[in-house]
């Protein structure tokens, strides 16, 4: 079998190079032939590879118990204020680095410990879209992100120093055609399914009304609001604000960031504080009515759950 196989092997080369061969006849005593050599390029067959960088802090947590004072009508310590968590500078950061040929995604997530399923991470960004680096570039300029553990929950005052509370994982793959580069703050937008709308309150030819936009997730707690604003909106003047986020049948209310007992409407670039809070009735007061989202203009909300601000930019 192997000599018949040798022997085809054999065959089919002589086949396939006579099939590009040429041929002259010299029919007289003497004479001669000549024929060209071509020569072609063949450029180096380039594979990919994929190296990341993942460098983290040493991700260790302390749970503070509520400050104490002394009660002089009860003669004992009580609580001021509430428990809170603290960790070292720089020890709940996580640092991502791209040395590869291709775009990388990386996802982070956090599965608790089962014996403390009450204690939550999150993260400012559960997904990181980084570019493949310039060729010949240095490694100082390779393309980095950071991300950020927060810890929430509470801890028993018995608990043993340094107990494992979960643990963080972080999944690489080769980014999609979709996803876009750079900071993310939380990953690739589903523009699949709406999960809630921005309600503007906006002026329409004489009068006013509210006009709503889609809001889709961008993760678990930043969600965006892509528009082009048909119509010019203007802040409310008589019973509180009516530019409503709506996120999962949650309302959140804007407030302006130095002031939380007025209302604010956006201008592009700003960033204002959002509240779950029920409103009250301001009639009678006194708003600025300038307009600040522009009729035709596109513009790209970012909400964020998580620090419970919301910012707005222009698009092109």
């Amino acid at each position: 079998m192997k000599k018949f196989f040798c022997a085809f092997l054999s065959l089919l080369f002589i086949l396939s190079f006579s099939a590009s061969a040429l041929a002259a006849t010299i029919t007289g005593s003497s004479g001669s032939v000549s024929f060209d050599l071509t020569g072609s390029y063949i450029p180096a067959t380039q594979s990919d590879t994929y190296s990341v960088d993942i460098v983290w802090g040493s991700m260790d947590f302390e749970y503070h118990e509520a400050d104490k004072v002394w009660s002089p009508s009860s003669h004992s310590y009580v609580a001021n204020g509430s428990p809170y968590w603290t960790c070292d500078e720089g020890s709940n950061i996580i640092t991502i680095t791209n040395h590869s040929s291709k775009p990388i995604s990386a996802a982070l997530s956090y599965t608790a410990d089962a014996n403390y399923s009450h204690i939550s991470a999150s993260f400012d960004k559960t997904t990181i879209n980084l570019d493949a680096p310039a060729e010949n570039s240095t490694q100082d300029s390779a393309p980095t992100e950071t991300a950020t553990v927060t810890i929430s929950g509470t801890l028993a005052s018995n608990t043993t120093n340094n107990v494992k509370l979960g643990s963080v994982t972080i999944t690489l793959s080769p980014q999609s055609s979709s996803s876009s580069s750079g900071s993310t703050s939380g990953g690739t937008v589903d523009t699949t399914t709406p999960v809630g709308y921005l309600n503007l309150y906006s002026k329409l030819e004489s009068n006013t009304t509210d006009i709503k936009y889609n809001i889709y997730a961008q993760s678990s707690s930043v969600y965006v609001a892509e528009f082009t604003a048909s119509a010019e909106a203007v802040m409310d003047t008589s019973d509180g604000p009516d530019t409503i986020i709506c996120i999962n049948n949650t309302n959140y209310y804007i407030y302006e960031t130095a002031n939380e007992d007025k209302y604010f409407f956006f201008t592009p670039g700003s960033t204002v504080t959002i509240s779950t809070e029920k409103y009250d009735d301001f009639e009678g007061r006194t708003y600025n009515k300038a307009t600040s989202v522009e009729e035709g203009t596109s513009y790209r909300m970012t909400i964020d759950l998580s620090a419970m601000t919301a910012t707005l930019e222009e698009i092109s």
